[in-house]
């Protein structure tokens, strides 16, 4: 993706002398001359209803392995109006401990609580489905009741209901990770602060015409 490699160039040299559009022309001007073949994958979008600021924060997970065979796995939310986004990973799979440092550090980052938590039926947060019924694991259950939260559990892989934190889980792959390579964890967590701030959060989302970063302000 050329914006994941342009924002990897920015993030290595800081100043660049030309713009994304500059490197997407010649990216172009390659492939036309058979220089560049670039495999092409087609790309789903779905329209969301909008929420009113604060009503909700969907909440997803991921996992990739870099070239260096780091594997790391994501933490990953966002803001359903604004478009904020957070995202923490480690080295290890989460535990439903992990899962709730990650929410509290989340709403530090974030000055407060949203009112609906959205989550799908990931087995660190929910045991089973009874009879329409959602069962939480233990710790779950217990910090949603101690925080206040309202849930709303979907089933996995649904756009309709989550489709904001499953783009952003496929952001991070392509924008970020596609052009990186890491080989410890604090590299690759330093890393994803940085880009989280500069571009995730800096730049105008296509969605709303925001830029998420000030929008969270609002």
């Amino acid at each position: 993706h050329v914006s994941s490699v342009f924002d990897y160039l920015e993030e290595v040299h800081v100043s660049l002398p030309g713009t994304e559009r500059s490197l997407r022309n010649y990216i172009r001007f390659l492939q036309e001359t058979g220089a560049l073949e670039l495999k092409r994958k087609a790309r789903t979008y779905q329209k969301v209803e909008e929420l009113p600021y604060g009503q909700q924060m969907q909440v997803d997970f991921g996992q990739a392995t870099t070239d260096s065979g780091l594997k790391l796995y994501f933490f990953a939310a966002v803001l359903s109006r604004s478009r904020y986004k957070l995202a923490y990973c480690q080295a290890r799979p989460f535990t439903t401990l992990d899962v709730i440092r990650c929410l509290l550090i989340a709403f530090r980052e974030i000055g407060g609580l949203p009112r609906e938590l959205v989550i799908d039926q990931d087995r660190l947060l929910v045991v089973s489905e009874n009879h329409g019924d959602i069962l939480l694991t233990k710790e779950f259950r217990d910090f949603v009741q101690e925080q206040g939260l309202s849930l709303f559990v979907c089933r996995k892989a649904d756009p309709e209901s989550k489709g904001k934190v499953e783009n952003l889980v496929g952001f991070i792959k392509k924008s970020f990770l596609d052009a990186r390579d890491f080989t410890d964890l604090p590299e690759a967590q330093n890393s994803l602060r940085k880009w989280l701030v500069r571009r995730a959060n800096g730049r105008r989302s296509a969605a709303t015409g925001l830029i998420p970063g000030e929008a969270l302000e609002e």
